[in-house]
């Protein structure tokens, strides 16, 4: 019906058009109905699972190479905990426990307090200054955006300062607090 509609406008307005020109109306094709793949869960019970191949900076609490996250109330000791497993980490010293913990460089993501006192931190819990790289926010040209590190959007920062951590002091990092 459209089509009909089209060509006595065409006709009204006095454009001419050979009857090949004109656009021959086709059946459209239905879509296939999709079909709905079913998600499931892959489970195991927790008495199944070992520590095969996990390496721990502190054993069954922070795992190499995962994001760990330590949380807390101002004043409870995250600093404090965070710079003595940096010091394991920069000295490749055994921990109380008796295992050790494979030697690398850290690079401390700062969220308060001055470089000064987590560099005194730090330097309490033994830790090997020369290996830890402290960062206290994001360069940026842009007046707008913030300094703050922002982990959503700083990966590739990240990475590069990481990179940066092991050119100046050859040792890998091991950890990002």
């Amino acid at each position: 019906e459209l089509l009909k509609a089209i060509r006595a406008a065409a006709v009204e307005l006095g454009i001419e058009h050979k009857a090949e020109e004109w656009p021959v109306p086709t059946k459209r094709k239905t879509a296939e109905p999709e079909i709905t793949k079913i998600r499931s869960f892959i489970m195991r019970s927790g008495s199944s699972i070992d520590d095969d191949g996990i390496q721990y900076v502190v054993k069954r609490r922070w795992i190499m190479g995962s994001l760990n996250i330590l949380f807390s109330r101002p004043g409870r000791g995250k600093s404090t905990i965070s710079a003595s497993v940096a010091g394991f980490v920069t000295t490749g010293r055994t921990r109380p426990d008796g295992n050790a913990v494979p030697r690398g460089a850290v690079l401390y993501l700062k969220g308060e307090g001055s470089d000064a006192s987590i560099r005194d931190r730090l330097k309490l819990a033994g830790a090997d200054l020369d290996k830890v790289f402290i960062v206290g926010r994001a360069d940026t040209a842009d007046e707008d955006e913030s300094p703050m590190i922002d982990l959503a959007n700083d990966h590739a920062a990240l990475m590069r300062a990481a990179q940066a951590c092991e050119e100046q002091c050859g040792e890998a990092v091991r950890l990002i607090i």
